[in-house]
């Protein structure tokens, strides 16, 4: 991963793969002690779990195609 962290609001990180950008939500300081995370964040971290599970289960192997509803899981 080539990534580098700056105070510059409009420097954006480089990731090698979709997968890095998952880990870590982003979250915007609205004032102190109160912060927003972005709401696209919430579901790729259920989906990522979802997943998971599924992987763990055997249900799915890598490389299989899993298709998710923007509903949710």
């Amino acid at each position: 991963m080539t990534a580098t962290h700056t105070d510059d609001p409009w420097t954006a990180e480089i990731l090698d793969h979709a997968a890095q950008a998952v880990g870590a939500p982003d979250l915007i300081r609205l004032r102190p002690g109160l912060f927003a995370l972005r709401f696209e964040v919430m579901k790729v971290r259920s989906a990522r779990g979802a997943v998971q599970h599924l992987l763990a289960q055997g249900k799915i192997r890598p490389g299989d195609t899993v298709v998710d509803s923007s509903s949710g899981i």
